[in-house]
């Protein structure tokens, strides 16, 4: 069964997922600060835009200190994927290279 997109073509999240999004960008609306959790954002220490901002994943040896989900910023949390499939398609040339030789 595939993930049901929405109207731009992008996966559509649960309810658990808004329900996390809403609480963030309430305490957002109130003047709370955050900062993007992932170590390799693109200006550490700089505040995420309270209007355009993603809810992360937060990778697993890293959920004891900031929990499951986490406010980041919209090219961090897009480029994980990206790197996820560049480490993918390099294991795959490296399976095939070893099966040649």
């Amino acid at each position: 069964m595939s993930a049901q997109r929405d109207r731009h073509g992008q996966p559509m999240y649960g309810g658990l997922h808004k329900a996390v999004r809403r609480r963030f960008a309430a305490r957002m609306r109130v003047g709370e600060v955050f900062h993007c959790w992932r170590p390799s954002g693109p200006t550490p220490g700089e505040q995420i835009n309270p209007a355009a901002w993603d809810l992360g994943h937060v990778d697993a040896e890293l959920r004891h200190q900031f929990g499951t989900r986490r406010p980041e910023y919209p090219r961090c949390n897009r480029s994980t994927v990206s790197h996820l499939q560049q480490r993918l398609k390099a294991a795959e040339a490296g399976v095939r290279r070893s099966r040649e030789s």
